[in-house]
């Protein structure tokens, strides 16, 4: 699994000192894929750039036969300028928090089910 995020944390640089899936172009912003921890979303919409998230599903990078970090990065950063990037919602932070006790309900659940059969009375 790769672990990239466009235009967040990145090192790589093209020779203008812009980092890859960034852009400085009007209708750009800053492309983060569906992975990334909210938190960046947070940090970056707070300095007042704009995030794109991507919906993974529309990317069909199925096919790809090369696959790196910069060129996924690249492929965004192109795509947006286009207007062609496939988006997702970004939730609020007030219903990412909800999200998050119930995953951690459904992980303690699943754990509380498999401690079951292993208990002998």
């Amino acid at each position: 699994m790769s672990s990239w995020r466009a235009g967040c944390g990145g090192t790589r640089t093209s020779g203008l000192g812009v980092r890859a899936g960034e852009t400085d172009h009007p209708k750009g912003g800053t492309a983060l894929r569906p992975d990334t921890h909210y938190w960046a979303t947070d940090l970056l919409q707070a300095e007042g750039a704009t995030v794109h998230l991507v919906h993974p599903l529309g990317l069909h990078w199925d096919s790809r036969r090369v696959k790196s970090d910069e060129r996924d990065a690249t492929e965004l950063a192109k795509r947006l300028l286009r207007g062609d990037l496939p988006e997702a919602w970004i939730a609020p932070p007030e219903l990412r928090e909800l999200r998050e006790l119930v995953r951690y309900r459904a992980k303690l659940t699943a754990l509380r089910t498999s401690a079951k059969p292993r208990s002998t009375p």
